[in-house]
């Protein structure tokens, strides 16, 4: 009486042929009778008295069920057991003197060409799709002031997760591209590319990218909010390096300015903003970090400062402090850059009074 059904994940690609036979080879040698395929999961018992066997795929120039075919296969010695996919049908040697199939190698490479192609594309598609996402990131992150300033704020809790995934992806595209290349080359009916290291390592590698994109989709799902505290409470009530936007513009006098305080795994952010200020007063955003690292604050002032024509300045309490000028859709910004140790300030202004000539609005 056959003992309870063993499920196996098929460790190689479809187009490995070569492969798949010697892995089947190898479960009869070990006491299973492969009993069929669903997807890529084989499914095998353990007969009292296990037969040694052969098992062969025989690849089909056409698409379906092919009746007579198996008739000519079973005159040959030949069991079919499954298919394997639409094209492909694995058989069992019923006899021991079965007559060898699989054995002109022109031939097979031949009929296995659509597999390759197919392979192929799909390797091109996740590279295409991994380099769009790349670029998406990178725009993102330019969008956000450049990667250690993304690192301060929300993205600091996704962005390592998404480089390094970006990094998996390109290096997988490459590596299942390269699959089809190693098995074009060499010769499919000698049946000597399998081993069991190489199908122990194969089936670990499915598992470990099941559990990436697993991971990564959580990440994106959770990692964004995961303690992220957000408390809004008035500035002039904190005690922080910022003007309220009426001490800096005397028009808007009565306009408060609020500040956000979030808690992030890289800093600890405050942003002060005015709330109700709909273009009647200039703009002002004023952004506080506090760096779990001096090097990160750094990097970040140094990101703000690339390419901009600023000039050291002295404002009270900060040891760097820059000023520096932009013209955003015609319209004049001043920018401040402060730092002291692994504190970092980033201000905004629109309005038409210099941010220089109060320093002391800025100290600590």
């Amino acid at each position: 009486m056959a003992e309870k059904k063993i499920r196996l994940l098929l460790p190689y690609e479809l187009f490995e042929v070569d492969a798949i036979e010697g892995w089947l080879d190898e479960q009869a040698r070990q006491g299973l009778r492969l009993t069929g395929i669903q997807r890529r999961w084989c499914y095998f018992d353990r007969p009292e008295k296990p037969a040694m066997t052969r098992y062969r795929i025989d690849v089909k120039r056409t698409w379906g069920f092919d009746t007579e075919r198996q008739n000519t296969f079973r005159d040959l010695g030949w069991e079919f057991v499954d298919g394997l996919d639409n094209r492909m049908d694995v058989y069992r040697a019923a006899r021991p003197d079965a007559v060898e199939i699989n054995t002109d190698e022109e031939a097979l490479q031949e009929v296995l060409g659509r597999y390759y192609r197919r392979q192929v594309i799909s390797g091109l598609f996740v590279l295409a799709v991994t380099l769009f996402s790349f670029w998406t990131l990178w725009r993102r992150v330019a969008v956000e002031g450049g990667f250690y300033t993304a690192m301060l704020g929300a993205m600091g809790r996704t962005l390592p997760v998404a480089a390094a995934f970006l990094l998996y992806g390109l290096a997988m595209s490459v590596f299942y591209l390269a699959l089809p290349i190693r098995a074009r080359r060499r010769s499919q009916t000698e049946r000597g590319f399998h081993s069991p290291a190489t199908a122990r390592y194969r089936t670990t590698l499915r598992w470990v990218v099941a559990a990436i994109l697993i991971g990564v989709n959580l990440c994106n799902l959770f990692l964004p909010h995961l303690g992220r505290v957000r408390e809004i409470e008035p500035l002039a009530e904190t005690g922080y390096p910022m003007p309220t936007l009426a001490e800096l513009c005397p028009a808007a006098a009565g306009m408060e300015t609020y500040v956000s305080k979030v808690e992030d795994p890289f800093s600890r952010s405050a942003f002060a903003w005015v709330s109700g200020n709909d273009g009647r007063f200039p703009h002002y955003l004023a952004q506080l970090y506090d760096a779990r690292w001096p090097w990160l604050a750094e990097r970040a002032a140094g990101e703000h400062l690339a390419g901009r024509d600023a000039r050291p300045v002295t404002v009270p309490g900060w040891s760097e402090a820059w000023y520096y000028e932009t013209a955003e859709d015609g319209a004049a910004m001043q920018h401040l850059v402060l730092r002291e140790g692994n504190r970092l300030l980033l201000a905004d202004y629109g309005g038409s009074e210099p941010l220089t000539d109060r320093p002391e609005l800025f100290g600590q």
